[in-house]
């Protein structure tokens, strides 16, 4: 069974490093570019992990933490 990642980052550069990384391996990763879409796609999507950007316009990724963790998820956060 694959990994589902979900990487958050506002930089365009940052979301293709993560695809990148993790496409050799056995993950589904999938990236946006706001705090809240990553809130509404970690519903939809169940990630066991997320990458969040600590520094994003509007919603953090310390605030994208506290909100998946709020609404039930186990994913393991790692704010970068």
């Amino acid at each position: 069974m694959a990994v589902k990642i979900l990487g958050v980052d506002d930089s365009a550069v940052m979301r293709k490093i993560i695809e990148m990384t993790f496409a050799g391996e056995n993950a589904e990763v999938v990236t946006v570019s706001s705090g809240a879409e990553a809130v509404e796609r970690a519903k939809a999507m169940q990630p066991d992990v997320v990458l969040a950007d600590a520094s994003m316009n509007a919603m953090d990724g310390y605030e994208v933490s506290r909100a998946i963790k709020a609404g039930g998820s186990n994913a393991a956060v790692i704010v970068m």
